[in-house]
């Protein structure tokens, strides 16, 4: 009975060819990261835009306003 020795398959390369060529393959990290850079992103616009609006004279003055005049 004779034996045949059959070709090893390379890595990558399937027992058939294809008529496609692959597709690339997504790394799978920019799909996990971008969510947190935009929570990031709008936690900060919302801390500066806070900043920035107790920072103005009419809040300050509405402040002043309303401490001064306490029954309001």
């Amino acid at each position: 009975m004779p034996v045949t020795m059959k070709e090893a398959i390379q890595p990558g390369r399937g027992s058939e060819p294809r008529s496609e060529s692959p597709r690339p393959i997504r790394p799978r990290g920019v799909s996990s990261r971008l969510p947190f850079l935009l929570f990031v992103a709008i936690v900060a616009g919302l801390l500066m835009g806070y900043r920035y609006i107790t920072g103005s004279e009419p809040y300050r003055m509405a402040e002043d306003f309303v401490r001064q005049n306490a029954e309001i």
